[in-house]
């Protein structure tokens, strides 16, 4: 594997092993906006002297002749070499692949603290989402906020379209999702928001994805919604429904005689 790792698939190593997403990263390399960081990762452009210098400086453990070669360990004086490293470490998910964009870095965005924030993805801006869901600059235009119970993780926010999963949760309601990073450890009937190149789906997998040849069934809560099944490797992102933003207040309970029920 190591013959077909790029500096920018070593740097995206280096990343993962280190636990750094592209802001933290970027952080530690001065820069204000990850933006150079994930044209790195992604091999969109080539580091020069200049950026080679960086990398090493801002970590001196880094070995160069493992950054630029691709030979002997990834640090100064460690035991593991290129032939040993996985291209991902290890809480990204082996199987299937495509549990991080594709092989891509995740993008997030962090606040003025460096937590990362939670993005809304209205519908509006979800047939986007399926081609720029890893593009920083696209996603600094969508709104973000946090929120107290959702403190700990990366997670987006999904508006609804209709009512594929629970009747409580209607047409512009907002899922508040958590990535999946293992698709083969998803419990049976888990509610997920399922990125794939024709749009944003919020389904339920009735069993957990193992391999990359496998096509997936998506099921709605409605019983008028019909399956659906596409392949798993068409699937960009998954993401575990954590909970969900509604502005409806449901009405008190009726008892007979048309009013409500005692302690309403």
């Amino acid at each position: 594997m190591s013959q077909e790792m790029q500096v920018g698939d070593r740097i995206k190593a280096f990343m993962e092993a280190q636990g750094l997403n592209a802001y933290q990263a970027s952080q530690k390399l001065g820069h204000e906006k990850p933006s150079k960081v994930y044209k790195l990762v992604n091999n969109d452009a080539k580091p020069g002297y200049d950026t080679i210098v960086e990398l090493l400086t801002a970590w001196p453990d880094l070995s160069p002749e493992w950054l630029i070669l691709g030979t002997g360990p990834m640090l100064r004086g460690g035991a593991a070499s290129t032939s040993d490293l996985p291209l991902f470490s290890a809480k990204t998910p082996a199987l299937p692949e495509r549990g991080i964009n594709g092989g891509r870095v995740l993008a997030v965005t962090v606040d003025h603290t460096g937590h990362e924030n939670i993005v809304m993805v209205p519908l509006r801006d979800q047939a986007a989402y399926t081609k720029r869901h890893d593009e920083p600059a696209f996603l600094d235009k969508l709104t973000t906020f946090r929120l107290p119970l959702f403190a700990s993780g990366t997670f987006r926010a999904f508006e609804v379209d209709g009512d594929e999963l629970h009747p409580g949760i209607r047409r512009h309601d907002v899922a508040v999702c958590s990535f999946v990073e293992r698709w083969d450890l998803l419990a049976p009937g888990s509610a997920c928001v399922v990125v794939v190149p024709g749009g944003v789906l919020a389904r339920r997998l009735p069993a957990p994805i193992t391999e990359r040849k496998q096509v997936v069934e998506l099921l709605a809560d409605n019983a008028r919604i019909a399956p659906m099944h596409v392949p798993a490797a068409d699937i960009i992102e998954l993401w575990q429904v954590r909970g969900y933003l509604t502005t409806r207040v449901p009405a008190p309970p009726v008892r007979s005689g048309g009013l409500p029920a005692d302690g309403e």
